[in-house]
């Protein structure tokens, strides 16, 4: 079995002198990381007079990017005509042993390939045999970066023995300490594992099965901050395939539907021709239509991919699924020997895109191929099912050497794509390959000869988009935590009314709260906790804050008070609990909704608080002449200006220009 990766360069090539180069991104293939540089008009060798040369062909080379020796790459580059489909003859391979070796130069003009704008587009891919060494494991993942909701839960994952962790997970010998309120907010699966009537609600430690350490380090770093870790494709023991199929599975598991489309999304970035049969048994096992039905349209969609993927084993499982089939052909050549031109030999029938085919093989030739006397083997693909308004599909075919290896010339079998109306309908080759190079290099010792067929399907109504990525929920689920109390293990008292919530998710989002709860304060072991001086809409918003990082909806009507009264309140629980991101919403707000009734009391609100922003904002507002007469005969300028005598000095600084109110 072979690793690799593909990659598409697309450049305008009237713009690049000989030796100008373009580079690639990287491509991870076997276990290590690659690089493509293509020199559109050669790499400007220089003359025996010192002057560059070049511009008649195209180079291309391959770098290996990390450290290693004596890796085996076999590296392919084709060109893709105006049309868009790659060229059979424009095509180059190479093998190197690395860094010893690196790629190497085309040999074809490239003016059949410039487009009318002046671009080309070249494919390459780089392959690595499984004997090769693979790289070093990289370091652990680092913490995720801070922003909103999910970058403050994600603390708790990465803390240093973090005392806030109440549940620890084991999988596969490794311990990873966790917490019961994020987990059961995040998956119902975790919810009814860990809440609900299981054995593992009370247990300190779970054990959990079938699952990869590795691969259950990036599911919960998902779990606590909505993103993939930003090295998974470089985690070690996993190609960027295997890890993300071991991701799918997870998600499957545990009911996470968000990285289940990261992972769909990240499977489909990372398709080959080696890889995508068995990526879409994953998305068939694990219910993705749309990352199946994509890698259908990936193999309908460039020639050169059903090519390279009907000589890998996993393509003959894609025969279960609608969009593709394949058909190893096994043909006796040495009954067919005295059969006459137009003799026909038909393989079994075979299911792919939701239709029955077969292969079609005349061993001397068709009758309308009779003209040249039985010289050539003629194949074909027939549809042997109904169908009710046309199917379109392409077919590629390859014959095995001796050696079982597709048979190598100059131009590869590979058909443009025909619509089948009716039974019956077939396509392919009067002139498949000339009998003699057959008998020459394909008959084996027992008289056999092996085709490698495939027809691929293409889907109805297209479907080149790309998979959406998921909007981030953790937010809401956290939200709807707080709504349920499920789990909860601290409740608050705020003016009568009782608050259930989570310590883990409190200690997260404020130093405050963590220092309170997971301290030494007599707090940390308390279950109910009386809060003073503040109002319960207060607090209800401040804890809706606290879960889904953001402001409720309703503001203005939780407790019947003017919106910006509500603000200033609100601000000045966030500077309680060191909550700077719910101080500077407020701070917006109330200056979206200033006005000359308002600018007195929220220009006091910023000086207590220490919100200096919105101080200079209210100042500014203060010295506009129509806004000064009006906030001037304000009660609350009054209490200002008795309150602050430093902001009342530098009120009259700034407004000494304007008449008196």
């Amino acid at each position: 079995m072979l690793d690799g990766g593909f990659i598409e360069l697309k450049l305008r090539y009237e713009d690049l002198a000989a030796g100008d180069f373009v580079r690639s991104d990287d491509i991870y293939a076997g276990g290590h990381t690659w690089r493509v540089l293509c020199y559109p008009r050669g790499g400007g060798e220089m003359n025996s007079n010192g002057q560059r040369i070049g511009g008649e062909y195209l180079s291309i080379k391959l770098d290996l990017v990390t450290r290693s020796t004596n890796v085996r790459a076999i590296f392919a580059a084709f060109l893709v005509h105006l049309d868009g489909h790659p060229s059979a003859v424009h095509a180059k391979s190479f093998v190197a042993v690395y860094p010893l070796g690196a790629g190497g130069r085309g040999g074809r003009r490239l003016v059949d390939f410039v487009s009318g704008d002046g671009w080309v587009t070249v494919v390459c891919g780089v392959l690595i045999p499984s004997d090769s060494p693979q790289a070093l494991s990289p370091p652990p993942p680092p913490p995720p970066s801070s922003g909103g909701g999910g970058g403050h839960i994600g603390r708790l994952l990465y803390g240093a023995a973090d005392v806030t962790a109440d549940v620890a997970l084991v999988v596969g010998g490794e311990t990873f300490r966790a917490h019961r309120a994020v987990l059961a907010a995040r998956s119902p699966v975790f919810k009814a594992a860990l809440f609900g009537s299981m054995a593992e609600a009370t247990a300190p430690s779970v054990a959990l099965r079938d699952m990869d350490p590795a691969a259950f380090r990036s599911v919960l770093h998902f779990i606590y901050t909505d993103a993939l870790p930003d090295d998974i494709d470089e985690l070690a023991g996993f190609s960027p395939v295997d890890m993300f199929q071991h991701l799918l599975a997870a998600a499957e598991r545990y009911e996470l539907g968000g990285l289940k489309l990261l992972s769909t999304k990240k499977l489909l970035d990372n398709v080959t021709p080696e890889n995508v049969a068995g990526i879409i048994v994953c998305a068939e096992k694990y219910g993705c239509p749309e990352l199946k039905k994509k890698c259908l349209d990936y193999l309908a969609r460039e020639d050169e991919h059903f090519r390279k993927a009907a000589t890998t084993q996993g393509l003959v499982h894609v025969n279960m699924f609608t969009g593709g089939g394949f058909m190893p052909f096994v043909l006796d050549y040495s009954e067919t020997k005295n059969h006459a031109v137009g003799s026909l030999v038909c393989s079994d029938e075979f299911s792919a895109g939701g239709h029955l085919w077969r292969i079609e093989c005349y061993p001397h030739g068709t009758k309308t191929a009779a003209k040249n006397g039985g010289e050539y083997v003629s194949l074909f693909v027939s549809l042997m099912s109904k169908s009710g308004s046309g199917t379109k599909a392409f077919f590629v075919a390859d014959v095995l050497n001796g050696g079982g290896t597709p048979f190598e010339r100059d131009e590869k079998r590979i058909t443009a794509i025909r619509e089948f109306k009716r039974n019956g309908d077939n396509w392919g080759w009067h002139q498949f390959l000339n009998r003699a190079d057959l008998e020459k290099n394909c008959v084996t010792g027992s008289g056999l000869v092996t085709f490698i067929c495939g027809i691929a399907v293409l889907c109805r109504g297209g479907g080149g988009e790309q998979l959406a990525v998921p909007p981030q929920k953790i937010g809401e689920q956290l939200g709807l935590l707080l709504d349920s109390a499920e789990g909860s293990d601290v409740s608050f008292v705020v003016g009568g009314e009782k608050f259930a919530a989570h310590r883990a998710v409190l200690a997260a989002r404020s130093p405050v709260f963590r220092a309170q709860l997971f301290g030494c304060m007599s707090d940390a072991t308390s279950s109910c906790i009386m809060l003073q001086d503040v109002e319960p809409a207060i607090f209800r918003a401040l804890l809706r804050f606290i879960y889904t990082d953001d402001l409720p909806g309703d503001t203005g009507e939780l407790d019947g008070s003017p919106i910006d009264t509500f603000l200033q309140h609100l601000l000045a629980m966030a500077d309680r609990y060191a909550l700077d991101r719910l101080k500077l919403m407020c701070a917006q707000r109330l200056l979206q909704d200033m006005t000359a009734d308002s600018v007195a009391d929220i220009l006091a609100c910023a000086e207590t608080y220490n919100c200096p922003e919105l101080k200079n904002r209210c100042i500014d507002f203060f010295a506009a002449e129509n806004n000064f007469k009006k906030a001037a005969f304000t009660d609350g300028f009054a209490v200002l200006l008795q309150k602050f005598p430093v902001i009342a000095a530098e009120l009259k600084k700034r407004t000494v220009h304007l008449p008196p109110p």
